[in-house]
């Protein structure tokens, strides 16, 4: 079977996924984000116009649209990439007021486990 016929026999609902989920603060704005966020998606961009990947990308993302789109997608999340603020054990998001949120790691392990 040649690439071609392999890429065919996958429909995208059975596709690994890739979740990029970035996230800048307007406080402590990271000027390069934008710059990772380009380099990450054109990296990516032959892998899944080869049928090899599904790439699912949030920006502004909060914790409820990583918890919405791990459950959109359940178990095809192959990998997830943060790009933003954190601490040693958490992520800073923005909350749906506007306002810093943290994710937890203790809390996210619980979610991805």
């Amino acid at each position: 079977m040649n690439k071609k016929q392999m890429n065919n026999t996958y429909t995208t609902s059975a596709l690994p996924v890739i979740f990029l989920a970035f996230a800048n603060d307007r406080r402590d704005y990271l000027y390069n984000l934008t710059e990772e966020q380009n380099g990450i998606r054109n990296a990516l961009r032959s892998a899944e116009r080869n049928g090899l990947c599904e790439v699912v990308y949030e920006t502004d993302t909060d914790i409820d649209k990583i918890f919405r789109t791990f459950d959109e997608y359940q178990d095809r999340i192959a990998i997830f990439h943060y790009g933003g603020h954190a601490e040693d054990y958490s992520l800073l998001l923005k909350a749906a007021s506007g306002e810093r949120q943290y994710a937890r790691s203790e809390g996210l392990m619980a979610f991805l486990a």
